[in-house]
């Protein structure tokens, strides 16, 4: 049995799921977007072919727990590759989002403020579409009972795979990750369930 040696990885992806808020007045500053929806932000927000990035971090733990034992995983250099939009008669509309990562690493407990942009309401309305109108070609659809929308962002990462860099490696802790990343296309595509 030979021994191998990894020195590369790989993106790490994540998804998540999020209900979207009724109420467009509960927004963040510099945001016509309601707080909740900075997912929905970024996924739309494209400067020059340059999508934003961000870190991600998820706290596995509980609030009882001793800050000085949690840890958190944090996912360096986010971004979201795609969206989608579940839109059903008499339910929440959701977004679902994907992503990927250049790196997921487990750090210590970091406690967040969120500013005063932000605010935090406990009574959010979440949006529940009472009725679904569809309109094609100036032709309203009857009995539709669904509709589905998908944005994806086709990104491609870049190696950092200089062989000076391979040769340096003695542990996990110098594995290269990747560094940065490219937007290659952007699509839209859809669905409508009748019945």
């Amino acid at each position: 049995v030979d021994d191998s040696s990894i020195t590369q990885a790989g993106p790490a992806n994540f998804s998540m799921t999020i209900p979207l808020v009724d109420n467009d007045s509960v927004s963040h500053s510099g945001s016509n977007y309601p707080y909740q929806h900075i997912l929905l932000e970024l996924l739309l927000k494209n400067t020059d072919g340059i999508l934003e990035t961000f870190t991600l971090f998820v706290d596995p733990s509980t609030s009882d727990t001793d800050t000085n034992l949690r840890r958190m995983y944090q996912l360096s250099n986010c971004v979201i590759t795609n969206g989608s939009f579940t839109i059903a008669r008499n339910g929440i509309m959701t977004l679902q989002v994907e992503g990927e990562a250049s790196q997921l690493s487990r750090v210590n407990y970091v406690a967040f403020n969120i500013g005063t942009g932000y605010k935090s309401f406990d009574n959010t309305d979440y949006g529940i579409s009472k009725t679904v109108n569809v309109t094609v070609d100036n032709t309203v659809l009857k009995n539709v009972f669904g509709v589905a929308l998908e944005i994806q962002n086709n990104i491609n990462w870049t190696r950092n795979a200089t062989l000076h860099n391979s040769l340096d490696i003695t542990s996990y802790t110098q594995t290269i990750y990747p560094g940065s990343f490219t937007l290659d296309s952007r699509s839209i595509a859809g669905s409508i369930s009748q019945y």
